[in-house]
């Protein structure tokens, strides 16, 4: 038997498209941690496994549930039946944190909520358990009950330098499912002769610190952590030899840093370079003619660049002033070096109009004669706990009376409460916005992938 047992919680009766071939990173370093201090653990998948196929394999002393807005019901039934086994039912995930409060007020079948880093609140909670003591004091980054309090520990971020290479033959985790996976629901274009993974190097933004940052950005990290560029080199050549990886998702946070780039490709130089793509995230601010030649010299094929909105004033009033000519020279710049091109929008951010809208449709149309797109994701914004335009929610008395003592929403009555109080769209602000996205997704024509969660 396992002492832990690491569960990624799906809902299937949410109509988003997923990435099935997306290997639970999150839960692999946890896993892979564990592994490395002589504790035994196992992932259970919710993207291959059914509620039910999960609830009958409970079966360790530990079950981590990690989970998101969109499968909350998932984990509140997961969590139930672990805790009748008499589990320990721990929660986390981005979604987890800024929400710990409710959900130990509201759902005794949870006993601790993981703030940030898991790694080591799991594993010294996993010695204690061993030793038949359940208690949570001292334990960092974790909140639990204590009495009629809620009880938050003190926040460590881990070093990154410090973790071992994530183990992808790790119980639970059978690759090959993933890689096979590519084709049949990837919600890009499909590659031909790829045979594709994700990892990620990176936590977090180096905008994100204080209150500075995207009004609609829940990242839990604040600043920017990294590995080295020689644990990167080893993570990718491990992809490649292992399982005969040749195009990666990377998806940090913000990849192009100019000194680890160097760093990295040193390593290039030194141990020759590797035969995978890398499809990676930047920020339009961080595009220029030096940024781009190292891309461009580390195998980097697409881009992936968040432009959010086409209006600068509401970039501005967002926490991304970024103008146009900006945004405009970035995109030439990746066109001129061959790199292809996946440009993100939010539609809905604070203080939109259909005039801001039409400014965005408008400057997503003009950069696609600059640079190979390879897609164009758009998207109706959701507010998210954790984030700027969340706290803003919150300081409106009635929107804080709905849904600030609570962990379960209505995804759709969020949206709708948000747009109505921050926008200025009329009252058919969210149909006018989700038409629109549907819209413009659908002049793409990318053909619906068979996986639906």
């Amino acid at each position: 038997m396992k002492a832990v047992q690491l569960i990624k919680c799906c809902n299937i009766q949410q109509a988003i498209l997923s990435d099935k071939w997306y290997a639970p990173l999150n839960l692999i370093w946890l896993a892979t941690y564990l592994k490395t201090y002589g504790t035994e653990s196992e992932i259970l998948d919710g993207i291959f496994l059914s509620e039910e196929e999960i609830t009958q394999k409970l079966t360790a002393p530990i079950v981590g549930i990690n989970f998101n807005v969109l499968s909350i019901k998932s984990m509140e039934e997961i969590a139930k039946i672990a805790k009748t086994k008499g589990s320990v039912v721990v929660v986390g995930g981005q979604a987890a944190t800024p929400l710990a409060r409710q959900l130990l007020m509201k759902d005794k079948d949870i006993d601790a909520v993981v703030l940030g880093d898991g790694e080591e609140a799991l594993l010294q909670l996993t010695k204690r358990v061993e030793k038949g003591i359940l208690s949570f004091e001292g334990i960092p980054n974790i909140a639990y009950r204590k009495g009629k309090e809620i009880i938050f520990s003190e926040n460590k971020q881990i070093d990154l330098t410090t973790l071992p290479l994530p183990n992808r033959r790790i119980a639970g985790i059978d690759m090959d499912k993933y890689i096979d996976s590519f084709y049949d629901t990837n919600t890009d274009p499909v590659l031909d002769n790829v045979r594709a993974t994700n990892a990620y190097m990176k936590k977090g933004c180096p905008r994100r610190v204080g209150n500075h940052g995207c009004s609609f950005c829940a990242r839990i990290d604040r600043g920017l952590r990294s590995k080295t560029a020689l644990q990167a080199y080893e993570e990718y050549a491990y992809l490649i030899n292992e399982f005969n990886i040749n195009y990666i998702y990377d998806d940090s946070d913000s990849w192009v840093k100019p000194s680890w780039m160097r760093n990295l490709l040193s390593l290039y130089s030194e141990f020759g370079e590797l035969r995978a793509k890398l499809r990676v995230y930047a920020d339009v601010r961080d595009i220029n003619e030096n940024s781009v030649s190292m891309m461009k010299d580390l195998g980097v094929d697409t881009v992936l660049v968040g432009i959010e909105s086409g209006d600068e004033r509401i970039l501005r009033i967002n926490g991304k002033p970024m103008t146009k000519e900006m945004i405009v020279k970035a995109v030439k710049l990746l066109g001129g070096a061959g790199i292809k091109l996946c440009d993100a929008y939010v539609l809905g951010l604070i203080s939109e109009t259909k005039s801001s809208v039409e400014k965005t449709r408008s400057l997503a149309q003009q950069i696609g004669h600059y640079c190979e797109r390879r897609i164009t994701y758009w998207n109706v914004i959701m507010p998210l706990p954790g984030s700027p335009i969340w706290s803003a929610m919150m300081d409106i008395p009635q929107l804080r009376e709905k849904y600030g003592n609570e962990y379960k929403f209505n995804v759709e009555e969020v949206q709708k409460d948000y747009i109505n109080h921050f926008c200025h769209l009329g009252t058919d602000g969210y149909s006018y916005l989700t038409n629109t996205c549907n819209y413009l997704q659908s002049l793409q024509n990318i053909p619906l992938r068979k996986y639906i969660r």
